[in-house]
């Protein structure tokens, strides 16, 4: 409402439920809902025109922890010298570096930080469901062995659900040796998260040295 959207872009499992959306929101039937799928087989030579820096990609809205949510415009530009800034800190090498992500990507950590760092960089991620994750938490650990990735994280709590749901038992089954920045942000650092989770996946190879506390702002983009 707040940005006057006038097109949703989703998928064919997401559209079944539209009717029963606009019951409960009516001002959704304004809207047009664009099926990713229909797009994706729509006739075209596949070019894509070169945006100018200064052109708008994208508004990205502030949290709204310390005021009403607003959207801030993230131009082309914004989002290159993001992904610049991202890759001199921790994400340089393509051949060497590669993620594996389960942050939602209407959040900036994982639109900007994982699927953009990716496609824009050259290297591999593996992308999974947050549902996935949050339902079991040891999906996550369990991707980050078997493709052995050198970044990926999320925010504080995705720690201690580890630490609360993953069993002694499954420390057997992981291997963490090849995580190099764990990354953790968008909500606040807890250093006792940090040192139970670097004690109790040791064993596993995870080194307490791959922790990157991290604060980004919207307005920033994310970095």
């Amino acid at each position: 409402a707040d940005c006057g959207a006038r097109f949703v872009l989703t998928h064919a499992a997401v559209a079944a439920s539209l009717p029963e959306w606009q019951r409960e929101a009516p001002e959704l039937e304004r809207l047009r809902f664009l099926r990713t799928e229909d797009l994706a087989a729509a006739d075209g030579d596949g070019s894509v025109p070169t945006p100018k820096p200064e052109a708008v990609a994208f508004l990205q809205y502030t949290s709204g922890s310390t005021a009403s949510p607003r959207g801030a415009v993230v131009s082309h530009g914004n989002v290159i010298a993001n992904l610049e800034c991202i890759k001199e800190a921790f994400a340089g090498d393509p051949e060497r570096d590669n993620g594996v992500f389960w942050l939602p990507q209407y959040h900036d950590m994982g639109l900007t930080g994982g699927l953009l760092l990716t496609c824009w960089g050259g290297g591999r991620s593996t992308i999974l469901s947050p549902l996935s994750f949050v339902k079991r938490p040891l999906v996550w650990l369990r991707a980050i062995t078997r493709t052995g990735p050198t970044i990926s994280g999320g925010p504080n709590f995705a720690y201690d659900l580890c630490l609360q749901r993953v069993s002694d038992a499954d420390l057997e089954e992981l291997d963490l040796g090849t995580w190099r920045i764990a990354f953790s942000g968008a909500e606040r650092v807890s250093a006792r998260t940090c040192l139970e989770f670097a004690r109790r996946f040791e064993r596993c190879g995870f080194r307490a040295d791959a922790f990157q506390p991290g604060y980004g702002l919207a307005e920033s983009t994310l970095i």
